[in-house]
């Protein structure tokens, strides 16, 4: 039986990164950026996030019983690297693919964050934990006896956006942005550049000068 799947090294990005700045450079520099958001939304609180995409794709499946289900599930979430973001693709929406437990074994294993194309349950307790959660909606009833995971680390679709495994994930309260690794570091330096010249604007606007001024001048807004 597959459990602990090799850890991705962490990622690490400039301080005061957002998913939004990440999507805005990841475009500039041609690096194909997906945004993820409604009607997937984040969960009340939750701080920036980044990782890399550990995909799962699911179906439900009624003739399992309950410890046939918690086995198949647990064992994903043993597969779960540190520092990815588990991406569930459930295949309905008719009950929680996330709970308090499974979010706590997530964290304690260094996963970075989820992000489910489905809904999810304990989310009070899931936000107290701080653990990153991004879903569709809430749903008490969950996935015992009723789900099993079918494929792993294969490209998925979660709001009409096709992530493929091990890609980096950048989440926050405005959602998520996707692009490949192999981008990563050109994206760190754009990120760079991008706060030296939204700093010169903002300092602008700030000063009272015209925000149309201010933009010429810079070319950033």
């Amino acid at each position: 039986m597959e459990t602990d799947k090799t850890p991705f090294d962490p990622i690490e990005l400039p301080e005061g990164a957002t998913a939004a700045l990440c999507f805005d450079v990841a475009k500039q520099v041609g690096a194909s950026p997906r945004a993820i958001g409604e009607p997937l939304a984040a969960g009340y609180g939750i701080s920036m996030f980044v990782g890399r995409a550990f995909t799962v794709e699911g179906t439900e499946d009624l003739s399992l019983s309950a410890d046939e289900s918690l086995t198949l599930w647990t064992r994903m979430l043993s597969r779960t690297p540190a520092n990815s973001v588990l991406v569930i693709a459930p295949g309905d929406t008719r009950r929680a693919y996330m709970g308090e437990l499974s979010a706590h074994a997530l964290s304690l294993k260094g996963c970075r964050g989820a992000i489910v194309d489905g809904p999810c349950r304990d989310l009070a307790q899931i936000e107290a934990q701080r653990f990153p959660v991004i879903c569709k909606g809430t749903v008490p009833s969950d996935v015992v006896g009723a789900w099993r995971p079918t494929r792993f680390e294969q490209p998925v679709t979660v709001a009409g956006e096709l992530i493929a495994n091990a890609e980096v994930i950048v989440g926050d309260r405005d959602g998520a942005v996707v692009f490949g690794f192999d981008h990563l570091e050109i994206v760190k330096v754009g990120i760079r550049d991008a706060f030296e010249s939204e700093n010169k604007v903002r300092d602008a606007i700030l000063a009272g000068e015209d925000p149309h001024e201010a933009y010429l001048k810079y070319r950033k807004f």
